[in-house]
């Protein structure tokens, strides 16, 4: 049995089983790279590319290569609003219980990259898979040796979010915030190898002074997200869910 006959026999609705979520900023060049395979993997019932205010031809650049396939949705923010804000309106446009949510800007990402992620979940042997580079550039495999916790490529299931602060959750904050929320809530998490995937330009910031300024704001995010967790600063009636699709 083929993931797509597994994950459709599964379906007890006619939602989505499956929906790919990619927040991007800027990326016109580089979101094809993640956009074709996705759309090359049957298995993939919806994606939704979230366009974080881009100001250069993404958009225009998505539209184009989803022509003609209806899976393919664009949302556009008026401006720049942060990772974790692209990836809510993402899942507040998505109906399917399992999310899968990538960067814009990987390469080499490949079907079997994607299927490989999303096998865990859909199968029903973990509640959250990470997809860990490995032979890929030097230092974004060092940091994902060392930090698997801040990938953003994850596959989970949408209802486990239901407590995720949305204030712990902006910005660059989501990996951090979901990891934390998967360890306190004793979710089946699985790290899946992703052999030869990697990110432009490995440790060294695009964009000059404006991506180091952007590299300075990702930690800052970081430690706040993990310091409203820690310390209980989140409060409950602000959930993703409190927020959410009443689908």
């Amino acid at each position: 049995m083929t993931l797509k006959d597994q994950h459709l026999e599964n379906r007890d609705d006619w939602r989505p089983a499956l929906t790919a979520i990619i927040p991007a900023y800027n990326e016109c060049g580089r979101i094809g790279r993640v956009l074709s395979p996705l759309l090359q993997a049957q298995f993939v019932d919806e994606i939704i590319v979230v366009d974080d205010g881009s100001t250069d031809a993404m958009a225009a650049e998505v539209l184009q290569i989803g022509q003609g396939d209806p899976r393919l949705k664009l949302i556009r923010h008026t401006a720049n609003r942060g990772k974790g804000q692209a990836i809510l309106s993402g899942f507040l446009a998505s109906t399917s219980p399992v999310l899968l949510i990538l960067d814009a800007d990987l390469i080499y990402l490949t079907v079997q990259h994607v299927e490989a992620l999303v096998g865990p979940v859909l199968s029903g042997e973990a509640d959250m898979a990470i997809g860990v580079f490995q032979h890929g550039y030097f230092w974004t495999d060092l940091s994902h040796r060392f930090t698997p916790w801040l990938s953003g490529q994850r596959c989970l299931r949408a209802a486990l979010i239901s407590d995720l602060p949305s204030q712990a959750s902006k910005g660059y904050g989501f990996e951090t915030c979901v990891t934390m929320l998967a360890r306190q809530k004793k979710w089946r998490v699985k790290r899946v190898p992703w052999p030869g995937v990697t990110h432009p330009l490995g440790i060294l910031p695009r964009g000059g002074w404006s991506g180091l300024r952007r590299k300075a704001k990702m930690y800052r995010d970081i430690l706040f997200s993990w310091l409203v967790i820690e310390l209980g600063w989140s409060r409950p009636d602000v959930g993703w869910y409190k927020i959410r699709r009443n689908h």
